[in-house]
């Protein structure tokens, strides 16, 4: 059984569920350490489908299925057909 979801990373997020601890700082948090997350359940499969700069916020998969995860990632089928994605950034 797998599940996707999607998560508005906020801004100082990683995007990632666990770190090296001498890495991370105390004002970042995990992905993990979002309540919306933790209450998914099964936050120990999740894992997030490529990832966002710390200081971004937007659109960021979580899916319990590594195979989805890499064909939204690294393409489709034999051919490897790309994921044509598009990112909008505005800078203050």
């Amino acid at each position: 059984l797998c599940a996707t979801y999607a998560l508005n990373k906020p801004y100082g997020c990683l995007s990632q569920f666990v770190t090296n601890a001498s890495r991370k700082k105390k004002s970042h948090k995990l992905l993990s350490d979002l309540p919306r997350v933790a209450s998914l359940g099964h936050s120990s499969q999740l894992m997030a489908v490529g990832r966002l700069d710390l200081h971004t916020e937007g659109l960021l998969l979580l899916t319990t299925s590594g195979s989805f995860s890499r064909a939204v990632t690294y393409g489709f089928g034999p051919g490897r057909e790309r994921v044509s994605k598009e990112y909008w950034c505005q800078v203050d």
